[in-house]
């Protein structure tokens, strides 16, 4: 039994041992807090201090003004994440309104950096500050966020999801339209196409009257062949008028008109 408790207490330790390991936060030291506390008030002090028109000035001038002025100040912060620090102010004074007041300013040591903590107060609603130093206890982020309540939280997530939503069958609906104006107009441009080829292709006419039975002319001339067979009679007549047997004299009793078949 002594053995069991005994290996459920080491089980414990190495649990706690290895929590304790993982765990990069560590309590920062007084020194070190009031050089924090120090470094970040003057900057929020100053920046709160700052219209909109000021801020917009400061963001436009050059790093190397803005560093210089900076260094001269005693500012421990680069140009650029003085800019942002800027940037974040002007945001919550937009989104939270008109600054009232600072809080309590709280620390903590994550790995190399340092993080400051304060909840400001503003006009329409308080947010919580954080400020990122590196180990040299310079600036390197600072975000503001608002508090907001679980039912404005909500009904901003569902304005969101509106807007998304509604964007995308605006643009659904401007495709389709486009689409269909589109097709209509290529439709009229190749119907115009083809008129104009059928415009200029020659048009040939054809005789849709019904044609008469197909028959055979007779061209030949009775008169004509009446001659010709005379002619051959009388060339016989004359050629055999000598012989006994002959015969003077011949007539034509009718004449009956054949079908020709050359």
């Amino acid at each position: 039994m002594k053995r069991k408790i005994g290996l459920i207490l080491s089980i414990l330790l190495l649990v706690v041992s290895l929590t304790a390991c993982t765990s990069s936060k560590e309590a920062v030291s007084s020194k070190t807090e009031d050089s924090l506390k120090q470094g970040a008030e003057l900057l929020l002090t100053q920046t709160s201090a700052l219209t909109k028109e000021q801020s917009d000035e400061l963001e436009k001038m050059s790093d190397n003004m803005l560093e210089l002025s900076l260094v001269q100040n005693g500012f421990p912060s680069s140009p650029e994440n003085f800019k942002s620090l800027l940037e974040s102010w002007q945001a919550a004074v937009k989104e939270c309104g008109k600054f009232k007041s600072f809080g309590e300013y709280s620390f903590e040591k994550d790995k190399d950096e340092y993080k400051v903590y304060n909840n400001v107060t503003f006009a329409n609603r308080n947010a919580k500050l954080t400020m990122i130093f590196d180990s040299d206890l310079k600036l390197q982020s600072t975000t503001i966020d608002g508090d907001y309540t679980q039912g404005e939280i909500l009904k901003k997530a569902g304005m969101n999801t509106l807007l998304g939503m509604g964007t995308v069958f605006i643009v659904l609906i401007f495709l389709a339209v486009f689409f269909s104006i589109f097709g209509k107009a290529m439709h009229a441009i190749e119907k115009r196409r083809l008129a104009g080829l059928a415009a200029k292709e020659p048009v040939v006419e054809t005789n849709t009257a019904p044609t008469p039975a197909a028959y055979v002319e007779d061209v030949t001339d009775d008169s004509e062949i009446m001659a010709v067979i005379t002619a051959a009679i009388s060339a016989y007549e004359s050629e055999n008028a000598n012989e006994p047997e002959y015969v003077d004299g011949f007539f034509v009793r009718s004449i009956k008109r054949r079908k020709n078949r050359w």
